[in-house]
């Protein structure tokens, strides 16, 4: 059986590319229910990336700032995240 090897930035890259998929969807929702949809789904993408071994911030968007927030990559990880 042949041995796949992931990098951390792959896994990162990855991670940042489902959660603007997330941030993306959830701007055409209503606020409340955008809030409640963001923090589920990222609160999920949270366990995933920390069971990976790869460090989190788990943000609380809301307001007027949900727009720019739903078009701006990698707020749930930081640059450098999970390697020490």
């Amino acid at each position: 059986m042949a041995q796949s090897v992931w990098h951390v930035k792959d896994i990162e890259n990855v991670l940042r590319g489902v959660e603007l998929a997330c941030r993306q969807l959830a701007a055409h929702y209503a606020p409340d229910q955008s809030d409640a949809f963001q923090q589920g789904f990222l609160t999920a993408l949270a366990a995933t990336a920390t069971s990976l071994g790869i460090e989190v911030n788990l943000p609380r968007p809301n307001g007027a700032a949900r727009q720019a927030y739903a078009m701006t990559p990698g707020r749930l990880l930081s640059e450098g995240n999970g390697r020490h």
